[in-house]
């Protein structure tokens, strides 16, 4: 079934500088470390900016190819072998992933079995892409594209169980996911 819905995103990244560091060595100091807005680095969005607000319509339909149907997440087995484990889509419009971290027992049911010691490795392709991102335990990710014939396709992202120096990861991971097409 079709669901008309919107996806809110807001990314803030603001970069610091001191510009008053404490002095530990007086005794009875009172002075603690300040810092303002970075005069070398860029902050983006600006804080005064609004979270970007996208309304779609998209297939609702539980499979592997979207991640959800009727508000339950479809988990996708993140393994110690690169794989593109979301496919069926072309131009996509939005990404989000999910590290449960929790290992994959199965696609509709999340494992009560932790798995907080691998990351998900995510590429562009299998293990000799640029790596996008690297999440830990309740990390995740949002990769918005422009619509109406990105080029991006659900197929173009692999996925891999690491350690965090990047060698294969000991378990398995059950990822959650959306993917939308408008």
């Amino acid at each position: 079934m079709a669901i008309k819905g919107k996806i809110v995103w807001n990314l803030e990244v603001r970069p610091l500088e001191v510009i008053k560091a404490a002095d530990f060595s007086e005794a009875g100091s009172k002075f603690v470390d300040t810092y303002i807005r970075s005069t070398e680095a860029f902050q983006v969005p600006l804080a005064d900016s609004p979270p970007s607000t996208v309304e779609i319509e998209y297939a609702e339909t539980g499979g592997s190819d979207d991640g959800y149907l009727n508000g339950d997440p479809f988990y996708v087995s993140v393994t110690s072998t690169s794989s593109n484990a979301i496919t069926g889509m072309t131009d996509i419009d939005f990404l989000y992933i999910k590290h449960t971290g929790y290992q994959y027992s199965s696609s509709s049911v999340l494992s009560t079995t932790a798995n907080s010691a691998d990351y998900i490795e995510i590429r562009t392709a299998s293990d000799s892409g640029t790596i996008i991102a690297m999440l830990k335990t309740g990390q995740s990710i949002v990769l918005p594209f422009t619509g109406g014939g990105s080029g991006v396709d659900s197929g173009d992202f692999y996925f891999k169980s690491v350690s965090a120096s990047l060698l294969s990861g000991g378990n398995t991971i059950a990822m959650e996911f959306i993917c939308v097409k408008d």
